[in-house]
């Protein structure tokens, strides 16, 4: 068993406490606190409006090992609180890690003449030294090279209200990845690999999402599906002529006050000539926690997972997750080999109680009992 990396919970632990004692919520009481303790009408319309919370803390994954983000997130509700629980949210964000990876986006989600049409997007630029192990289910421990890409993408969509909580329209994606740096006698420089010297991604299709989520935050009930269908063609601006299904899959069920238990459901089907920057990859900070992010990557992908919220005292709360994966070159042999199963547990500290905003300190275990460790902001879906 491998040890444990930079276990360094105390460090962690101290910058969460800093956080939040300085968050909103800490200020001294005012009238206007009173009232809204004393009238709930009162503090929905407090909650109303543009909100901004800047964010500025160490973060730690297995792909990046310690880093510094920075998020500067504005919020706003609805004068009308015709989409209470769906707030408009533009996020700047960026990061810096020992891994020398930089990352610098801005994105935004957006709800427009009240909640008939929706407009999702973002746009990313990203130095990011990675792993490489090969394609398949059954890549070997040892047998990984190094690389090193510039990546530019850019997303978006406009959807269409055509029912209650259900949307449909337009998306696109876009991607530009120059291979700054391959190992030397590997499978990338050897340009075995589709997209190995770098590649544009250019896809076109349509998006149908339904949101029942009472909360975009800390969802306690509710169901959420995205389901994205992309054909990249070369008439588009691609190298490589491929198509791809994804779904993402959430529910969510209120057991009792925050004790919430959730499910997560992700499946990515591809056909045809698909690159290395458009193969799913397994594992992460969100779905299979434990697995290096692409230490197992194909064409196809599909993986499960539960978990169950809970409180703990004062702000801090916790967690405990489980989930299985696969990875495949067709989709009918997802489930013919041994499944990758991954399940850990984690503390969260609530930032901002009003919108219920959390940091995670998450440890993940894959299935050889190797942990890893993610500290992030937000729920992991």
């Amino acid at each position: 068993m491998k040890k444990f990396r930079n276990c360094t919970g105390a460090m962690i632990i101290l910058a969460v406490i800093a956080l939040g004692s300085v968050s909103a919520q800490d200020r001294e009481p005012s009238a206007d606190n009173t009232r809204k303790e004393n009238d709930p009408a009162g503090e929905k319309d407090e909650r109303r409006g543009w909100g901004v919370i800047p964010v500025a803390i160490p973060f730690y994954m297995p792909e990046t090992s310690f880093g510094i983000g920075f998020s500067f997130l504005l919020y706003n509700r609805d004068d009308a609180g015709i989409n209470e629980n769906k707030p408009d949210e533009l996020s700047l964000y960026g990061a810096y890690t020992l891994n020398n990876q930089v990352s610098v986006g801005i994105s935004a989600d957006l709800y427009l003449h009240g909640i008939d049409y929706r407009a999702t997007g973002a746009a990313e630029f990203s130095r990011y030294p990675d792993r490489f192990w090969g394609a398949g289910p059954d890549t070997e421990e040892d047998g990984d090279e190094k690389f090193t890409s510039l990546i530019t993408t850019v997303r978006g969509a406009f959807l269409f209200r055509l029912a209650d909580r259900f949307y449909l329209g337009p998306y696109y994606r876009f991607l530009y990845d120059v291979m700054e740096k391959r190992e030397d006698g590997g499978l990338l420089l050897a340009e075995r690999v589709p997209g190995a010297d770098g590649t544009v991604l250019s896809g076109f299709g349509l998006e149908a999402a339904y949101d029942s989520r009472d909360s975009v935050f800390y969802p306690k009930r509710g169901i959420y599906a995205d389901i994205k269908g992309l054909v990249y063609r070369s008439e588009l601006g691609n190298e490589y002529n491929f198509s791809k299904m994804e779904l993402d899959l959430r529910f969510f069920q209120r057991l009792y006050g925050d004790l919430v238990l959730a499910f997560h459901l992700v499946t990515d089907i591809s056909g045809g000539t698909v690159p290395l920057q458009a193969m799913s990859r397994l594992g992460g900070e969100i779905m299979l926690r434990g697995y290096f992010q692409g230490r197992y990557r194909d064409r196809n992908y599909a993986a499960f997972q539960t978990e169950m919220r809970f409180p703990v005292f004062w702000r801090f709360a916790g967690a405990v997750f489980c989930g299985v994966g696969q990875v495949a070159p067709v989709p009918g042999e997802l489930f013919e080999n041994e499944l990758k199963i991954a399940f850990g547990g984690g503390l969260r500290f609530i930032a901002d109680r009003d919108e219920h905003i959390s940091i995670r300190l998450d440890v993940g275990v894959d299935r050889e009992m190797n942990p890893n460790f993610y500290f992030m902001i937000k729920e992991a879906f």
